[in-house]
């Protein structure tokens, strides 16, 4: 999983006949790593400082899934109204995404955002809204 801090931005981009195919993503100050350090963690305990989250996998999938290439700036104001922890404190991103063989699928019933192009057959995809 990789980590967006604040001022950072999550910029995937897949090569050609590739689109992005998110698999997780949670906003908040879940762990310790590149945008919180194990110092400042110890320091600030409790579950309004640290390990405060949100899954937010339904919203950076409606902003990247399925595209080419997407950009989501930390902070982000829908990211933001998740209010996973105490309001002032900066929060970060954590993403895990593919890049995948894929089109957009524009004939596909309403709920369908995406195809998948595996190697024997095409396959629908049906979780992003």
């Amino acid at each position: 999983m990789e980590e967006y801090c604040s001022l950072e931005a999550f910029r995937p981009r897949c090569w050609k006949n590739e689109i992005v195919l998110v698999e997780d993503a949670y906003y908040g100050r879940r762990r310790t790593g590149k945008c919180i350090s194990a110092k400042e963690a110890s320091r600030l305990q409790g579950p309004d400082y640290f390990g405060c989250y949100a899954n937010v996998l339904h919203i950076v999938s409606r902003k990247c899934s399925g595209k080419k290439e997407c950009e989501i700036s930390i902070p982000d104001t829908e990211l933001e109204e998740t209010m996973p922890c105490l309001e002032g404190l900066k929060m970060f991103l954590e993403v895990r995404y593919s890049c995948v063989a894929g089109t957009m699928c524009t004939l596909c019933p309403k709920k369908t955002t995406l195809m998948l192009h595996p190697i024997d057959s095409t396959m629908h995809i049906n979780r992003f809204r």
